[in-house]
């Protein structure tokens, strides 16, 4: 279904006293989206979670969609945040834990955010908007890791780019698929993040080296 910028247009707060209102109409979207997922996800839900009136937030949007998509930018501000902050934290090394950083950094930011990342992933499914809005961030994301690597260039097996990229797509694809469906690895001995992770690196760094 498509939709008008018009339906989709915010009219942010311009006061301190409505900006704080709208901050608690965020947070509570964002609380039931985590907890509940996009079906529990109702002007209904969000007006009783952050004890505001429906006028209240008709007055900053149009409908439904217009909101889970200030929600879900409201959410993905942390995730953003909590990115650049690992990748700041990021130091040289060797080829081998130049990936080996490179892929834990992606997948404990992307971990620690699954309660977000869950429902997000899955409605994206469904919704174009939130899938090209998911794909622009999945890009930043490609085009940083393939940066990272080609500065690597002389020891990797291949720096053309587009096998640095294939090499991310497994990865992540790994990643979401352990988010959206975790009990699609429920088989067998438990399987922990951090060995998922370890097994993530190693893929990586022979893939790449």
């Amino acid at each position: 279904m498509n939709h008008s910028s018009t339906e989709l247009d915010i009219n942010p707060p311009q006061q301190g006293r409505t900006l704080a209102g709208w901050e608690r109409i965020l947070d509570a979207g964002l609380s039931i989206l985590v907890e509940q997922g996009y079906e529990a996800f109702t002007i209904a839900a969000i007006c009783e979670r952050a004890k505001v009136n429906p006028p209240a937030i008709y007055a900053r949007v149009r409908t439904k969609k217009a909101l889970f998509l200030a929600v879900f930018e409201h959410g993905f501000r942390a995730l953003r945040d909590e990115t650049e902050a690992r990748r700041a934290r990021l130091t040289g090394g060797t080829p081998d834990t130049v990936i080996r950083n490179a892929v834990e950094a992606i997948a404990r930011t992307t971990l620690a955010h699954e309660r977000f990342n869950r429902p997000v992933v899955l409605r994206a499914e469904a919704d174009p908007e939130i899938a090209l809005r998911t794909r622009q961030a999945r890009s930043e994301t490609s085009n940083w890791f393939r940066g990272l690597m080609l500065q690597q260039k002389s020891a990797l097996r291949s720096s053309n780019p587009d096998d640095i990229d294939r090499c991310f797509h497994v990865i992540f694809a790994a990643l979401i698929a352990r988010v959206a469906t975790p009990s699609a690895l429920d088989i067998g001995t438990p399987y922990s993040d951090d060995a998922f992770i370890a097994d993530l690196q190693e893929t990586a760094v022979r893939w790449l080296l």
